[in-house]
């Protein structure tokens, strides 16, 4: 059974940076190096 999990891509600079599985350490991370949170879901198969 396949399961969807939301993940969080910093983009800094249009450029992806860094992807986070915690809403809150993204959003600390993107805070602190001015940068936007995109959600991406992710399809994990099981």
């Amino acid at each position: 059974m396949d399961h969807e999990v939301n993940s969080y891509v910093i983009v800094i600079d249009t450029q992806p940076r860094v992807v986070f599985l915690d809403k809150q350490k993204a959003t600390d991370y993107a805070d602190k190096y001015k940068g936007t949170v995109e959600v991406v879901k992710l399809r994990i198969g099981g």
